[in-house]
């Protein structure tokens, strides 16, 4: 009996993946992906699901914002943080801090600000 009980919350730690680490992990933002339009992310939408692993990367030389901020769906740019959100998560990255991003809300919106909601784990 006790076995079984061990083997049950044994399971349910290490097969809930994903959902296990983002309830450890908390969430410091939530924003909309800016730029849509102008990257990659109409060839993947498709492709793409709500709780999806986002990747972050700095772009310290943008000419157009040095506290840009890329988002990465596998190696396709969806787009970026929004300038004047991107602020803290820039300075996190620079000092090297882990930072987590996925994929919260997708709407099949016109308007391209509001296609693609992300939300930043620490």
């Amino acid at each position: 009996m006790q076995i079984r009980h061990f083997e049950l919350i044994r399971k349910q730690l290490f097969h809930s993946g994903t959902r296990m680490k983002s309830r450890l992990q908390s969430s410091l933002q939530i924003s909309s992906v800016a730029g849509f339009y102008h990257h990659r992310a109409i060839g993947v939408w498709s492709f793409l699901r709500e709780g999806e692993e986002l990747k972050l990367v700095r772009e310290p030389q943008n000419p157009f914002d040095p506290a840009a901020v890329a988002i990465y769906f596998r190696n396709d740019k969806l787009g970026y943080v929004p300038r004047g959100e991107n602020g803290r998560l820039a300075g996190m990255l620079d000092r090297g801090e882990r930072l987590s991003a996925r994929i919260r809300r997708l709407r099949n919106s016109e308007v391209s600000r509001r296609r693609i909601q992300f939300e930043v784990l620490s």
